[in-house]
């Protein structure tokens, strides 16, 4: 889906693809507001059963399209320990690695 590993994505990277208007699948779910524990819990555990998959956050989307503007979320230290949490905690067998790429909002 990107062209390098999760952990090597730049801010642009991520809105270059935003850009691209990829559709959602079972592979990418697209999120204006993290969800609750469970909710991602639920995605996370989805994505597990498959090939895994991308929940892209700070993105609205119409018709399973992403819409501009694409300025990004900060995810506050308190948002990326829920998410992990949900992960290890609420998804069995428990995801014990969960990667991400920038969260911050940034003005390109």
């Amino acid at each position: 889906m990107f062209r390098k590993p999760v952990e090597q994505l730049t801010f642009v990277d991520v809105r270059q693809f935003l850009g691209e208007r990829h559709r959602e699948s079972l592979w990418l779910d697209y999120k204006s507001q993290p969800p609750d524990a469970k909710k991602i819990a639920a995605l996370a555990s989805a994505f597990a059963n498959t090939d895994g998959g991308f929940i892209v956050f700070g993105v609205n989307e119409q018709d399973e399209l992403p819409v501009p503007p694409f300025d990004g979320q900060f995810l506050d230290t308190k948002v990326a320990q829920t998410i992990k949490n949900a992960c290890r905690m609420l998804v069995v067998p428990p995801l014990e690695a969960m990667r991400s790429a920038p969260t911050m909002t940034q003005s390109i």
